[in-house]
């Protein structure tokens, strides 16, 4: 009988996606519904009610709330219900059948790994598990052990760089905008442009929102919002356009609601995240500049060969253009760049934990139930680093 498939399960911010080494991908919002009578995870949450999702009614007044935080989990008692849904409801298994391999962050603090490891050993029984690192496993993605990886999700922005198949954690630099940075973008600027509309927008930045608002802030986001190559040259541009036609979005009951400029260029915010967040002193390209200069000046021209860029929030119109020509003006005329995107690089981490889950290698690397019960949960800092 044939040893059973690794469990690879990708813990985003946004989304979980989860499924058997070797095989295909599944996600489903890494979130939470709740009201009065029930607390709702999984693909229902944010499914139209004809494939199977919440009603209307459930969709205007079930809130949502996140289980992690820039990547971090911030209610373990949610997370177990992330993974119930993961074992049960998706892969339909025992867990205490299955290795298991996440994902996880850069820098993700210690305290994190270890409730989720007891969380895993203890609740679920797991024969054994790993945690890689997310950026890691996307240069694997794109075939590569030598690269910096630009990874942009829901929760943070990231520059790691890797070699040999390792990150060095002294050169990471972590940017906390993101995804959900050009959300709440959006949400204040559709309440400038549609006081009538503000109690239900001006609830998103305050982390109550229902699914309906959830889903009508990423439709615009995903849709309409993009990264800017020359931010004031496209404000000019969009400024003599709108007085003869003006940007609108209709509302799942019918009724238009205003789009302005900022709201059509809030992916600019991924370049400039001080404009957000005035504890970010560096914008995106002088954060990988620096992340690569930190690195012994040996591999830093293969870093700059190997820019491989992951995490749902470069999917934006312009943003792989944009980071192109910033990265051309400033580094140095005879450094060589070379950018790499993948199509699917919001699920790169995925696709590398199950390359990486797939080589007879990664047995020896996992934590074991007996090394848990022997070390306790610190372990896994000794085994994942």
């Amino acid at each position: 009988m044939s040893e059973k498939k690794p469990i690879v399960i990708d813990v985003g911010t946004y989304n979980f996606k989860v499924g058997f080494s070797g095989d295909k991908y599944t996600t489903f919002p890494s979130m939470y519904g709740e009201d009065k009578r029930k607390v709702i995870v999984g693909k229902k949450l944010f499914e139209d009610e004809n494939e199977g999702g919440l009603s209307k009614e459930e969709c205007d007044s079930i809130m949502v709330k996140s289980v992690l935080e820039r990547g971090i989990v911030k209610n373990i008692e949610k997370f177990n219900k992330l993974l119930e849904y993961t074992f049960e409801d998706v892969l339909h298994v025992s867990p205490n059948e299955h290795k298991i391999f996440l994902t996880e962050r850069p820098k993700n603090p210690k305290e994190n790994r270890e409730k989720i490891i007891e969380s895993l050993f203890e609740k679920y029984g797991a024969p054994s598990i790993y945690i890689g690192n997310q950026q890691v496993l996307s240069l694997y993605a794109s075939n590569l052990t030598n690269g910096i990886v630009i990874d942009s999700g829901e929760g943070i922005t990231s520059c790691v760089p890797v070699f040999e198949g390792y990150s060095f954690p002294n050169a990471v630099e972590n940017i906390n905008v993101s995804g959900i940075d050009v959300s709440n973008i959006i949400a204040k600027e559709l309440v400038k442009e549609n006081p009538n509309h503000s109690s239900i927008f001006s609830s998103f930045y305050n982390n109550e929102s229902t699914v309906t608002n959830m889903k009508i802030i990423k439709e615009i986001k995903e849709k309409l919002s993009f990264v800017p190559i020359d931010y004031h040259k496209e404000i000019l541009e969009l400024q003599q356009t709108e007085n003869q036609h003006r940007q609108s979005f209709k509302l799942p009951d019918g009724k238009e609601i205003k789009l302005n400029n900022q709201i059509l260029l809030s992916g600019d915010v991924l370049f400039n995240p001080n404009l957000v967040n005035p504890n970010e002193n560096l914008s995106l390209v002088e954060a990988t500049i620096q992340s690569i200069n930190k690195c012994d000046e040996i591999i830093q021209n293969s870093l700059y060969n190997n820019i491989v860029i992951a995490g749902g929030s470069t999917l934006f119109n312009g943003f792989v253009s944009r980071l192109k020509e910033e990265l051309l003006k400033t580094v140095p005329k005879n450094v060589k760049i070379n950018l790499i995107a993948p199509l699917d690089r919001d699920y790169s981490s995925w696709i590398g934990g199950s390359i990486l889950t797939s080589h007879s290698s990664m047995e020896k690397l996992y934590v074991t139930k007996n090394e848990y019960l022997e070390n306790g949960p610190s372990i896994i800092h000794k085994k994942c680093l």
